[in-house]
């Protein structure tokens, strides 16, 4: 019998009383590992070593942390399975090493940094604070190309509405939403505690708005997005969380490659629901709109798109 939903339930409430680490990440690795059970027709603990790393390998992952991270998960999973149900099995998890895992790495996404969405859902999965996920949340849905770190850093949960599940802006610009990004918001403006990702140190922080946060004991409160010296400090702000994520992930990720992906996934989606052929839809209205939330304004967006994106598509 393959893995259950309450089997899913009971490990994920057993792994976190020992363990810092967000709920849906777990949750989301034991999903991917269902999906495989019904390719190799046995429950994940019983996969061979081979069928482990196909299993890595499918995930298109661009960093070798997520996948050791995955691989942690699995490895435990295995193990609670086995002594929960008393039942003798090999835990092939605990003989996968790193140099197992390099080779299931997506090199040429790494190298591009194009990322899709499934690989940045991926790489949220493995971060620790709900801040970070933020940020890179944003960036690929088109939130600050323009003078992006005052967009994303004085971003007010004011300006997120739920009911129309889109985030307004002072120009006029809006951003659409889903459940899983409101969520994601949400929970980065009420983050008052940030997280080490070298030996999970936790440090008390002061929200100032949905992404920006203050040291405890900071005196300057940084509020005034006129002022010079309050958009400095929460720039460098930002560059600090994302040097943080580069370096725990061994990624190269920058807002320039984040929402470069997020204009190209949208284009996709465009192509694939309008049924159209790629040149022929980027010259359509709806992609010109695309275009010109993620900062191309041009009367020639089409061709701009064209040269960005035809390698996708051609």
């Amino acid at each position: 019998m393959y893995t259950t939903e309450r089997e899913i339930e009971d490990f994920i409430k057993e792994y976190q009383s020992s363990r810092i680490i967000i709920e849906t990440s777990v949750r989301s690795v034991l999903k991917r590992a269902q999906e495989f059970e019904r390719v190799f027709k046995k429950p994940f603990y019983r996969f061979n070593k081979d069928e482990a790393l196909q299993m890595f390998r499918e995930t298109g992952a661009v960093s070798i942390v997520s996948l050791q991270n995955q691989n942690v998960i699995l490895k435990h999973a295995c193990n609670w399975k086995k002594y929960t149900d008393s039942i003798n099995l090999t835990n092939i998890y605990e003989g996968i090493g790193k140099n197992d895992l390099k080779n299931c790495v997506n090199v040429d996404k790494k190298q591009k940094m194009i990322i899709t969405r499934e690989q940045l859902t991926d790489i949220e999965a493995n971060l620790l604070n709900y801040t970070d996920r933020c940020i890179l949340e944003l960036l690929f849905r088109g939130v600050g190309v323009e003078d992006w770190a005052s967009k994303l850093t004085f971003l007010e949960i004011k300006q997120v509405s739920r009911r129309d599940m889109c985030i307004y802006f002072n120009n006029g610009k809006k951003v659409d939403i889903d459940e899983n990004c409101y969520h994601i918001i949400t929970k980065s403006a009420e983050e008052d505690e940030l997280i080490s990702y070298n030996g999970l140190r936790v440090s008390k922080v002061v929200p100032q708005g949905v992404i920006y946060k203050m040291r405890f004991n900071a005196i300057t409160q940084n509020t005034d997005i006129n002022d010079q010296g309050a958009k400095e400090r929460r720039f460098r702000f930002l560059q600090r969380r994302l040097k943080i994520i580069n370096d725990y992930l061994g990624l190269s990720l920058t807002p320039t490659s984040i929402s470069t992906s997020g204009l190209l996934h949208e284009i996709q989606q465009g192509v694939k629901l309008n049924d159209l052929p790629f040149r022929q839809y980027v010259a359509t209205e709806e992609a010109k709109e695309i275009a010109a939330k993620f900062g191309i304004y041009s009367v020639h967006a089409h061709v701009i798109l064209i040269e960005k994106f035809r390698e996708f598509f051609e």
